[in-house]
């Protein structure tokens, strides 16, 4: 227990650092703290014209911001979360989801962080945050989500240290 404790103070105060700076240097981002982990939702950055997969220029500045703190914080893996409004079959905004995924990692990667810390998974149509009977909510849709959290790694090797610590 005491292991297990002294684990999730340092990644709870490894997560509060990080967030901090999120909030501070990422624009018009709400960045939470959810769990041993962050939420961070940008509210004009990550996203998508209708029926793209090209990240757009604002993204580019807060994934460029996001990939930076990221390498300060070695022991943070990022969750991408695709998402898309309405329009189309649910089968076509599926995969529609997955290459906006696949191009936000590819930006991110593009700026350093390593592939292995990012995990990825598309909800295509589902969970909207706006009404999808309106041009305006469908925009908004047309996203990706990102939360960051402790590796496994990280918590391997912070476990080994406070074991041997004991």
């Amino acid at each position: 227990a005491v292991v297990g404790g002294s684990v999730g103070a340092v990644i709870g105060h490894q997560m509060d650092q990080q967030a901090k700076e999120l909030a501070q240097n990422i624009p018009n981002a709400t960045v939470e703290r959810v769990g041993e982990g962050i939420q961070v939702t940008f509210s004009t950055g990550l996203l998508f014209d209708f029926d793209s997969d090209r990240v757009l220029g604002e993204s580019t500045k807060n994934l460029k911001t996001l990939a930076k703190i990221l390498d300060k914080y070695p022991g943070s893996d990022l969750l991408i979360v695709g998402r898309t409004d309405s329009l189309g079959t649910s089968a076509y905004n599926q995969d529609l989801s997955f290459r906006r995924v696949r191009a936000t990692a590819a930006y991110i990667t593009s700026q350093g962080v390593l592939l292995e810390r990012l995990k990825s998974d598309g909800n295509g149509e589902a969970a909207p945050v706006s009404d999808n009977r309106t041009e305006a909510g469908q925009a908004k849709n047309r996203r990706v989500e990102v939360a960051i959290f402790a590796s496994g790694k990280y918590k391997a090797q912070l476990e080994a240290k406070a074991a041997k610590g004991k």
